[in-house]
């Protein structure tokens, strides 16, 4: 998904989409095409966790758009949603559930840069657990905690689950693997 190039603000310069009516409207009809396949979306940014307090350029920023997508998938009952996304120097795992829909979840997996010589964000710079900002009734749930290192994310899916893990530059496995259930 191109969570870059199509982004607005209104005249006033607050941000008002991410991502332009026709790739909503594809994303949202791919969804819901009654697969049941793993769903897995490549965004430049996270969907979730958020780094509270910070001016962002993320999905938390819109969150018009990030509930509009989060209400499609609830209401209509898509399963085995997965965003798989970077940007913010650090790598972790994260769950979006629903106080009055049990079966509704929606995994994020955030990998770091390869390679960055910059300093990372830590896991207090995240909101890994509780309500999702501007998301009534839904709730982050923690995953894999945030490694704030240079490395990469392997991700294996079955329709059952998801299998993450991080690994250092040189291929050093760098925490357990963390298993996500469908």
């Amino acid at each position: 998904m191109d969570a870059r190039t199509e982004r607005a603000r209104d005249p006033q310069g607050r941000p008002v989409r991410i991502i332009d009516s026709e790739q909503m409207a594809a994303l949202k009809e791919w969804l819901a095409d009654g697969s049941g396949r793993v769903k897995l979306i490549g965004s430049s940014v996270p969907f979730f966790p958020d780094l509270p307090g910070r001016d962002s350029d993320r999905w938390d920023a819109y969150p018009g758009q990030r509930n509009e997508l989060l209400d499609h998938i609830r209401d209509n009952n898509v399963r085995r949603v997965v965003f798989l996304s970077g940007d913010v120097h650090s790598s972790m795992s994260a769950e979006v559930h629903h106080d009055s829909s049990p079966e509704f979840k929606i995994i994020s997996v955030v990998s770091s840069p390869f390679y960055w010589p910059y300093p990372h964000s830590y896991e207090k710079d995240f909101q890994m657990s509780g309500p999702l900002a501007g998301a009534p009734g839904y709730t982050v749930h923690p995953g894999r905690r945030p490694i704030s290192t240079d490395n990469f994310a392997r991700v294996t899916a079955t329709p059952e689950r998801l299998k993450v893990e991080f690994f250092g530059r040189k291929g050093e496995k760098l925490a357990p693997a963390k298993t996500h259930r469908f």
